[in-house]
């Protein structure tokens, strides 16, 4: 069997994280999102698995793809988050700054006592 690049993953997670509502978790990614149900014009997300340096501007062009235009508030579980680094924050800073712009806000609704010594 022919060896996988990166490329090849990103592309074929692209096609089915387009083709269904979630993100499959992969080597390369080391994460999982999942859009959950919203209503008055929000966006809620879960986050599963690694969020590091690594894979966070992939995970935050797939939030963006996920949000949209001008949502009115993003609520966002990372009660599943195994591990979470300085790439991890940056996710939510460079989120939290491209809602704020639009009028919209980030809302953390689960976190675990890691992210959260992070975030303090």
């Amino acid at each position: 069997m022919p060896p996988v690049s990166n490329a090849d993953v990103l592309s074929r997670s692209r096609s089915q994280f387009m083709d269904a509502k979630r993100t499959p978790v992969s080597e390369a990614e080391a994460y999982e999102l999942v859009q959950l149900p919203a209503a008055n014009g929000s966006v809620k997300l879960a986050v599963r698995g690694r969020i590091e340096i690594g894979n966070a501007q992939r995970l935050l062009n797939d939030i963006v793809a996920r949000v949209g235009e001008a949502p009115h508030a993003v609520d966002v579980d990372l009660g599943g988050v195994e591990y979470f680094d300085s790439g991890g924050g940056a996710v939510l800073i460079a989120l939290r700054q491209r809602l704020a712009r639009a009028g919209g806000d980030l809302r953390i609704t689960s976190s675990t006592p890691a992210i959260d010594g992070f975030l303090s």
